[in-house]
């Protein structure tokens, strides 16, 4: 694929809210002066206050979790603190690679070299909590990114041949697994490994709990994601036009409606699973979200990309293909289940007195069906471990809807 020949960029592309750890104003100062110490001045007991002080970093909390706590020991005998100052330039594009960063506090921009190459443009914001930095060191490059810091920021930071014998083996697994993970799927299923492994860089993965936002329905589509243990809950937004009479008592007695002229509410459309890419369409086609999504399992695993990465690396005719064919699939799905949706929750007015017990059955078991009845669908290309889930309708009752027209338009 032409991926391979693409710019490599060191800096992660993440979220732009902050992964701040508790109570960080009270143990930074504790942290940035055992960083000060010497290395070959520090004590047992204050590398493992250091240890404790440290440990609910997001970076060294992923490590502990998927490494060991050695590593998490190690990095703390070897690191350093540096300070840079409100629109200091930590690193230049084209710099050689000396450091591996963790920011402490502070928040800095991102700067990447446009597809022309002529000029750097904003690529995303880093805040506290985040690491930037692995990818020159690991691959032996010059910096391909130009950072900036938006305010005073504080870094705890690693020398390249610490990172190396400490972290080295630790980041090529997780890109590797990464790699094999994307591979896997459909879209990257023509992809070398060699160019997986760098495309997996820009993923990032975060974890989501039960009902935890992913997007929300109008924002900015920034982010694209992709599902890779869980599953999540795609909604829609739905205006409901208010009756201008309500119809009540044995003998459907009209009174007039004085409520507001619409009604709003969320509704549930799809439930994605694992190898699932969520937000592609948005990304490529509008600016903002048209959907809202969010955490539907216990927890959820996902990978994310930046729209401006995403766009800029899967631009092959034969990807894109791939992603429209997906998004019609599942557009067909959403676009008819919030066909039923609405008239399910379609406002009682009139309806005629044969039909009306006929009819309140039907849209009594639709409800029942569209609460209850989940399936998997299997669809080809994906395998068992990266499977597509969506919801759907398993009853007669979807089959044959499409003969149930001119009663779907007097349902309730």
């Amino acid at each position: 694929m032409s991926s391979q020949n693409e710019q490599n960029y060191d800096f992660p592309l993440i979220p732009r809210q902050s992964f701040i750890f508790e109570d960080l104003n009270n143990i930074l100062f504790d942290i940035i002066n055992l960083l000060n110490t010497p290395s070959s001045q520090r004590s047992p007991l204050s590398l493992k206050k250091l240890q404790n002080l440290t440990c609910n970093i997001p970076f060294f909390k992923q490590l502990i979790q998927d490494y060991d706590e050695k590593a998490h020991f190690e990095c703390c005998m070897c690191l350093k603190h540096i300070h840079y100052d409100k629109k200091d330039i930590v690193c230049r594009y084209g710099d050689e690679a000396e450091w591996f960063y963790i920011i402490l506090q502070g928040k800095v921009k991102v700067f990447v070299p446009d597809e022309y190459g002529r000029k750097l443009k904003e690529c995303t914001v880093l805040m506290t909590g985040c690491a930037f930095g692995e990818f020159a060191l690991l691959k032996n490059r010059t910096r391909s990114a130009t950072i900036v810091c938006l305010e005073d920021s504080d870094f705890a930071v690693l020398g390249k041949k610490d990172f190396l014998k400490i972290l080295g083996a630790f980041t090529s697994k997780k890109f590797d697994e990464n790699a094999r993970f994307l591979k896997a799927l459909p879209l990257f299923a023509d992809w070398a490994l060699n160019s997986l492994v760098q495309l997996s860089y820009y993923f990032r993965p975060i974890r989501f709990k039960r009902n935890q936002k992913i997007f929300l329905e109008g924002e900015p589509a920034d982010f694209v994601y992709i599902v890779k243990n869980g599953e999540v809950e795609i909604s829609k937004q739905n205006l409901l036009k208010s009756p201008s009479e309500t119809i009540i008592g044995a003998h459907g007695r009209p009174l007039p409606n004085f409520k507001k002229p619409y009604i709003q509410t969320y509704n549930r459309i799809s439930i994605i699973g694992p190898g699932e890419i969520i937000g592609d369409n948005d990304a490529l086609n509008s600016n903002f979200y048209t959907k809202t999504c969010k955490c539907y399992s216990s927890q959820a695993d996902l990978f994310q990309i930046s729209s401006f990465e995403f766009k800029k690396r899967i631009r092959s005719e034969e990807s894109l293909n791939i992603l429209a064919e997906k998004n019609t699939f599942r557009n067909n799905h959403q676009n008819f289940a919030m066909r039923i949706i609405q008239q399910v929750q379609l406002p009682m007015r009139k309806i005629p007195k044969i039909k009306a017990l006929s009819n309140k059955k039907l849209a009594s078991e639709i409800k029942a069906i569209w609460h209850s009845s989940i399936k998997t669908i299997h669809r080809p290309g994906l395998n068992n471990s990266h499977r597509s889930s969506v919801s759907v309708i398993t009853s007669p009752f979807y089959r044959d809807l499409s003969n149930h027209k001119s009663s779907e338009s007097k349902i309730l």
